[in-house]
């Protein structure tokens, strides 16, 4: 476990304040709430997140501008915000649901670091990946269950061991998303030793959209959303695969 925290001001919230009905936090540490509501966000300068944030979209979709590029995320998926995104504008309408935590960089880095039974494709989803598609009702339900009770142990100011706890749920938030992902994209059993590329499982999505929507979308921008990364980042894959 990392070492305590000095406290300081609580996350800031970049969802618009209204829209926040439920919330937990440690004071520079970790962070969670849920959202409803419709609201519209643009900030005079692009926001970077100082913790980093997971996002389940369970109902309506969100509209974000990320580092000057337009991403759009439908109920049903994950979004995930590591700390190089700038934001530049939120929009969401009536009927928008979602389950929120964010944590500290540094929470993130020591999972990895010290307790990471993770194939190194989730690693780079994490790092680098902007968010995808929860395929299963039951995984949908398990990662919003994590965040909510990360909401209610938050809660709890009581709890003597409040920061170990609350980095126990994040992991096991982290360990379900990758079991998501694993069935996804995995082969096989998955170990330390794996290495399923990111860049290949982009590739083999990127010719699969292709061959699906080439005489409507030319663009590179409509694969990139569609694939929840980057248009830099799939145009450098493109570049090294092809």
């Amino acid at each position: 476990m990392s070492e305590k925290r000095q406290k300081g001001s609580r996350p800031a919230i970049l969802f618009g304040e209204k829209s926040v009905k439920r919330v937990g936090y440690i004071d520079d540490y970790i962070f969670a709430c849920e959202i409803e509501g419709e609201d519209h966000i643009i900030y005079s300068k692009p926001r970077r997140p100082k913790y980093h944030l997971v996002i389940i979209v369970t109902d309506g979709h969100i509209n974000l501008m990320i580092n000057g590029e337009r991403h759009r995320f439908e109920k049903n998926t994950y979004i995930n915000l590591p700390t190089w995104a700038d934001i530049y504008e939120i929009e969401y309408g009536n009927g928008f649901h979602a389950m929120v935590t964010a944590t500290d960089r540094s929470v993130v880095e020591d999972i990895f670091r010290n307790r990471n039974p993770f194939p190194p494709d989730f690693k780079l989803r994490i790092d680098h990946g902007l968010g995808g598609h929860i395929m299963d009702k039951s995984d949908l339900d398990t990662l919003c269950k994590d965040i909510r009770n990360m909401i209610d142990s938050l809660s709890n100011k009581n709890h003597y061991f409040a920061e170990e706890i609350n980095y126990a749920y994040f992991y096991i938030l982290l360990t379900d998303m990758a079991d998501m992902m694993w069935r996804r994209y995995g082969k096989g059993e998955p170990s330390h030793h794996t290495d399923m590329k990111r860049s290949e499982t982009i590739i083999k999505d990127f010719f699969s959209l292709l061959q699906e929507n080439i005489k409507e979308h030319t663009d590179l921008d409509f694969y990139a959303e569609k694939l929840c990364i980057s248009k830099k980042y799939l145009s450098l894959v493109i570049k090294e695969k092809t």
